[in-house]
């Protein structure tokens, strides 16, 4: 399990670069623009829960927002670690949901970390974006489940 996990980190650490990729030229740095050009909290509210294409991403905007406001600027390798936070999350909320004999094994959660950890969605994994977009919906939609 560690080899998994070794293996993803350093293909991530290799692959995270602050270079905007396909939509987050308008979904991040479009949505700081206009967000810093609005003149009323009406406004800057309709832009964090406007439509982006098919997809309302509120919870990507006041990420790219609060990074903006703490650092003054959006780093896309700090969206991409945190968007990948969210795996390391999903795996945790799978372990607490095995009984307690099988908690105690590391080896009872190694196919869902080889799964969750494959590179079969290498894109969303070194893209802002999805990363960001992609993973915590799945944690959110997973937590909601277990509630």
């Amino acid at each position: 399990m560690v080899a998994v996990v070794g293996l993803y980190l350093a293909t991530l650490l290799r692959d995270a670069v602050n270079i905007p990729l396909n939509d987050d030229f308008d979904s991040i740095f479009g949505f700081c623009i206009g967000y810093g050009q609005a003149e009323t909290w009406t406004e800057r509210l309709r832009l964090i829960f406007a439509q982006h294409n098919e997809h309302r991403i509120a919870f990507n905007n006041l990420v790219y927002l609060a990074e903006w406001r703490l650092l003054g600027h959006v780093n896309l390798v700090h969206t991409i670690w945190l968007g990948n936070l969210a795996i390391g999350l999903m795996i945790a909320l799978f372990w607490s949901w095995l009984p307690r004999d099988l908690q105690r094994s590391p080896l009872a959660v190694l196919p869902l970390v080889a799964l969750l950890l494959g590179f079969q969605a290498w894109e969303s994994a070194a893209w802002a974006m999805a990363a960001l977009s992609g993973y915590w919906v799945h944690l959110f939609a997973l937590t909601a489940i277990g509630i």
